[in-house]
């Protein structure tokens, strides 16, 4: 069960590192459970129903809804507890130019430096989507990017990364089911990228990773303030974080 696996994460990362405040470390399941769209935008989490599911106090809770908060994950809410922040079309279009940008020139420097291990990698994730399994290729689509990024050796582009992944992977969860009708474009562009990464065609592969980002300005996709009726058929309870 999910529930046993948030409980099992947050005691191995206690021990791992009993220094770590444990409402951080609540910080970091409830961070992933909203980037990965467990928890949908709109959606309210309770201070005492958070704490019974994952074993920890309401003092612990109430301290990482406060981080969520500050982060703009999360809206205080006067009945009690959080609601997840919603994606709205302008947050949606500014994280896809962050992407576009960080995509393109990751690119170009990953075509300079890339190593057979690089591609090896690259090559995997391409072979991960799968018309089957749309949760499998959103993981396969994010790190195939994630692999670019960190093939660059460049740490100050993974810092930027980080500083808005939590957004990004929402907004790549929250599109899976139009990217999933798109997985054959998805997969060709994909390829073309590595093509060209392949080939240490710097221009190529830049050129290659700016026209991947219109995949995401499509109609079906760019109206993701709205939750279209597959998330809510999927929506999971708070009890399978």
């Amino acid at each position: 069960m999910l529930e046993t696996n948030a409980r099992l994460i947050i005691e191995q990362k206690h021990d791992e590192n009993p220094f770590i405040p444990l409402y951080t470390i609540v910080s970091e399941v409830l961070r992933d459970a909203i980037s990965k769209c467990i928890v949908l935008p709109g959606e309210r989490l309770k201070e005492l129903e958070v704490a019974e599911i994952i074993g920890v106090s309401r003092s612990t809770v109430r301290r990482s809804f406060e981080t969520l908060v500050m982060e703009g994950l999360a809206l205080r809410r006067h009945s009690g507890g959080i609601e997840v922040a919603p994606m709205v079309k302008k947050s949606y279009l500014n994280i896809t130019e962050i992407r576009a940008m960080l995509d393109s020139y990751s690119a170009r420097l990953t075509a300079a430096r890339r190593t057979k291990q690089d591609l090896a990698e690259m090559r995997k994730y391409i072979d991960m989507l799968s018309d089957d399994n749309i949760e499998q290729s959103s993981v396969a689509d994010n790190e195939f990017h994630w692999t670019i990024y960190v093939a660059t050796g460049n740490s100050y582009i993974l810092r930027v990364y980080e500083e808005f992944n939590v957004e990004i992977i929402r907004s790549r969860y929250l599109t899976a089911s139009g990217i999933a009708s798109m997985l054959k474009r998805v997969r060709k562009e994909h390829l073309e990228i590595y093509d060209a990464i392949e080939r240490q065609d710097i221009e190529g592969a830049a050129k290659a990773a700016m026209e991947h980002t219109r995949i995401l300005l499509e109609p079906e996709l760019i109206e993701v303030s709205e939750i279209d009726e597959t998330h809510k058929n999927k929506r999971r309870d708070i009890t399978e974080l």
